[in-house]
Order: structure tokens, then sequence, then C-alpha cells
């Protein structure tokens, strides 16, 4: 992710996550994964996660997958069905696993008769939930390219649902679908407010008046909803909901990059911004053409 902190250049505050932590970048004022001198303490963040996520869920990888353990065998005795294979990859990649658990519901709504059908839509399911881990990006790993891979995320999901859930069904899958990106939404949101609120505390102890005014404006803009990141997420997932064409939406998303804060000093934001566009672009195609 990327925090955009204004003009004013600002402490860095980084948080712990499972592909490393997240920093700001002096010159866009975005948040980049990258080490630094000020964390999030793992007490914040895990009362960020159990703010954002059901607090009737299961928080160990253990008790989720004891979880879908006795729902996956209780069904075995009730019905001679096909059931998902708890020891694919989907529900063990590190990467994958929470969010398979948030989306497992799906692999039951299909018609249920066939194996293949069923491991195939584990398998594409477990290919979308791992290109949308930002962390793993090559080229960026910034709140923008959250912003792009939410978005793309959100619209591979609901394709998979299309065909692999049938017709009655859909509308059903769908929420489902809506709650794991409601839930990674909340989260980013509640980070973000938590690192604009530890800088401006930060400039009320050591900043200047224009310091301690930019962070508070920054701060009220998110509780506004009206902050940099909030509106690229935005802009780019009506983009991909709206679109006639996923080539509308990827241009949609380049306009949003080179808009970039302080676009001259910014250049290889920009540019690392434009190539892991490319990425999503070229895993888009790859991901369509799987559904033919």
């Amino acid at each position: 992710m990327r925090i955009e902190q204004g003009t004013s250049s600002v402490v860095d505050f980084a948080v712990r996550t499972t592909a490393g932590s997240v920093g700001v970048d002096e010159i866009t004022g975005k948040s980049v994964a990258a080490s630094s001198s000020v964390m999030l303490s793992a007490e914040a963040l895990s009362r960020l996660q159990q703010e954002t996520h059901d607090s009737g869920s299961p928080t160990t990888s253990e008790a989720k997958q004891g979880t879908l353990a006795t729902q996956v065998n209780r069904l075995a005795l009730l019905q001679p069905q096909a059931l998902p294979d708890l020891g694919s990859p989907l529900y063990n990649d590190p990467y994958t696993a929470d969010d398979a658990t948030a989306l497992n519901s799906l692999l039951f709504m299909t018609d249920g008769n066939s194996q293949k059908t069923l491991d195939d839509f584990s398998t594409a399911m477990h290919q979308v939930l791992r290109d949308g881990v930002v962390g793993l990006n090559r080229y960026d790993s910034s709140d923008t390219a959250e912003a792009m891979s939410l978005s793309l995320t959100e619209a591979k999901l609901y394709k998979l649902v299309e065909k692999y859930i049938p017709a009655d069904r859909q509308q059903q899958a769908s929420g489902y679908v809506d709650a794991l990106i409601g839930s990674k939404i909340a989260f980013r949101e509640a980070v973000h407010l938590q690192l604009a609120q530890g800088t401006l505390e930060t400039a009320q102890q050591h900043g200047t008046a224009a310091y301690i005014a930019d962070a508070q404006r920054y701060l009220d803009e998110l509780h506004q909803g009206n902050a940099r990141p909030q509106k690229e997420l935005n802009i780019m997932r009506d983009a991909t909901q709206h679109a006639d064409n996923m080539d509308n939406a990827f241009q949609t998303f380049t306009t949003v990059i080179n808009a970039t804060p302080h676009a001259d000093q910014a250049q290889e934001s920009i540019k690392a911004a434009l190539a892991q566009l490319e990425v999503y672009r070229n895993q888009w195609q790859a991901f369509t053409q799987s559904l033919s």
C-alpha cells in the first residue's frame, strides 16, 4: 500500500504483514512495501484484523482447517457428491488459505456431480487469489497497485461464479465475494487511518505548523472518504465493474497512475506502477483464456 501524507516529508510508519512491511514514499506520499523505523505494533495489527473480520470466525489457520475438514466430512456422510480437496494448494498456500476459507462455501454451490469441475474451480480460485497478493508483485507493491489488484480480483471472482455456479445460486455466491472484498477494503481503510493518526501525533510532537496542518488534512480526508487511496480504489473498481471491455478498464488504471502526486519527481514510481499494470494485464488475459 501507499499512504498519502501530503507535500511535507514524513516519518516512516510500517505495518507487519505476511508480505513484509509498509513505508512511505517521500516523493509521491504513497506507502510502499519497505523496511521502516517505526512499526504498527502486533497488538494494533491484531486489533485491526479483529475489527474488520467476523469475531465468530476461527482466528488461526489450524482452527480454520479444522472447521473446513468438519464441513467436508459431514457432507461426505450425507450425500455422494464431489467435495473440495483440503490438500490442494488453495487451502495450503499461506498466501491464499485465509481467503479460501472465506470463499469455501462457493465450492459447495456447484452442481456437485463432477469432481473434475470442482477441482478446476479450486485451481482457478487459487490462481486468482495468488495473483491478487500485492506483496508478491515484481515491480510495484504500492497502494495504487493494491487498488488495481483488489479491483481485478473482484472482477475475476465474479467471473468464476458465472462459470462454475448455477444461475439460481449466483446471487448468493456473489455475496460471498462481496464479503471478502469488503473485508479487505475495511482492513485497508483501518490501516490507513491508524498510520495517518500516528503521523498526526508525530507532527504534533515534533513538526511545524504546516506539517501538523498537512497531517490533519489527510486524516480528515480519510474520515470523509476523499483521500487519494480511497478515490483511486473507487475509480478502479468502477472501471472494472462498468467498462464495456477490460481494455477500457486498464486505460483507466493508466490514467490514475499517471496522476501520481508530484509526477515530475515520481517517474520511477510511475514506471514501476505501469510495469505492474502490464503484469496484471497479462494475468487477466491468461485468466480469460482459461475460462474458455
